[in-house]
């Protein structure tokens, strides 16, 4: 998936050859030590498959990866709600002026194509950039999982990989630790106390547990 001759640039993620159909997986997990992921910003924060807490572990790592992007994407924004909601950023194009010979009206629609046009540029390169900042992030594991999906040659993005592994994460959890993985989530969920944690890092400890309850127990 990742060119061995290729450099990445570990801020953003982008490749100098991000053709993955021309290139061959790389092996992110050497064995040496615990897998961190290829980015130093996200150290730890990894998309992993094989283990009772990949649901868990998915929520955690996506808003931190969340939070990354928002800092250091151009249009940060558009693609922090992207993330959140696993949705492919989308604009509509300006109409063409009804009469073309009205010039204010012409000056204000190639104002608004100029923007669009740009805001679109940007955004198929942040797209690009994200499917790399996040393939540098899954385990050897998760990418050999994602490889063998009958959809991994339509997987071109960012959201869609995001997509792809956030299925992957789920349905493993859910088919080969069900009854573990639901009961180990409310446990977490009934038993979480505030204690020493600040409101705002309690409510974002209890909606954590409370969504991956709710997605394995569906």
């Amino acid at each position: 998936m990742l060119n061995s001759d290729s450099k990445t640039d570990m801020k953003t993620g982008v490749q100098d050859t991000p053709n993955k159909k021309n290139s061959s997986r790389q092996t992110v997990n050497s064995g040496q030590g615990k897998f961190e992921g290829r980015c130093e910003d996200l150290k730890g924060h990894v998309y992993d498959h094989g283990n009772s807490k990949v649901a868990d572990q998915f929520i955690l790592t996506t808003k931190e990866l969340k939070n990354y992007v928002g800092r250091t994407y151009k249009h940060g924004g558009d693609m922090t709600e992207a993330i959140e909601n696993l949705m492919v950023p989308t604009k509509t194009e300006p109409s063409d002026p009804n009469d073309p010979d009205d010039r204010i009206a012409m000056k204000k629609w190639e104002r608004e194509y100029d923007e669009y046009r740009k805001w679109s540029i940007v955004t198929h390169d942040n797209l690009k950039a994200l499917y790399q900042l996040v393939w540098g992030q899954c385990s050897d594991a998760m990418q050999q999982k994602i490889e063998s999906l009958p959809t991994f040659a339509t997987i071109t993005d960012g959201i869609t990989l995001l997509i792809a592994i956030q299925d992957s994460a789920y349905n493993y959890q859910s088919q080969k630790y069900i009854f573990q993985s639901v009961s180990e989530a409310l446990y977490r969920l009934m038993t979480l106390r505030q204690n020493n944690l600040t409101p705002a890092q309690y409510y974002e400890q209890f909606t954590n547990c409370l969504a991956v309850y709710i997605l394995l127990d569906k």
